[in-house]
């Protein structure tokens, strides 16, 4: 079984059952599932044997373990969506929080971080272009 962040799609598309979604929610944040870290969600569960989070391209390892914020933000809608209120702030004080502490550091934001501490940005050159979880925080 491979948990990466897309389990959480449903929520966002608004495809979920109200049963699917009880079992989505408590797999990103169960810790024996491996999901959920100290800056949101992973990409990739910490538990897979191709978790990583180094910051290279090939074999695409971007995606198997840091924090992406924009999958967050569509992770925290569709949360929200589903009444599911306390964890999608949770997804937005988290990513926020290394968001405003990149800014602090770097005087920018970026799109993905390491998922264990330090929370340091990787793709150095692209700015995040997603703006955080309007409807989260609502």
């Amino acid at each position: 079984l491979n948990n990466v962040y897309l389990m959480g799609i449903p929520l966002w598309g608004g495809f979920a059952t109200a049963e699917q979604a009880s079992r989505i929610v408590q797999s990103l944040f169960d810790s024996a599932v491996g999901m959920w870290s100290r800056y949101g969600i992973r990409s990739t569960s910490s538990k897979d044997p191709l978790y990583s989070n180094a910051d290279i391209i090939y074999p695409y390892s971007n995606w198997r373990g840091p924090i992406w914020v924009n999958a967050n933000a569509m992770l925290a809608y569709g949360l929200a969506a589903y009444g599911y209120q306390e964890q999608a702030l949770e997804i937005c004080h988290r990513v926020t929080a290394v968001l405003a502490n990149d800014i602090v550091t770097t005087g920018t934001w970026h799109e993905a971080y390491v998922s264990s501490p330090p929370p340091l940005n990787l793709n150095q050159n692209a700015l995040q272009r997603t703006l955080l979880l309007r409807t989260a925080v609502l």
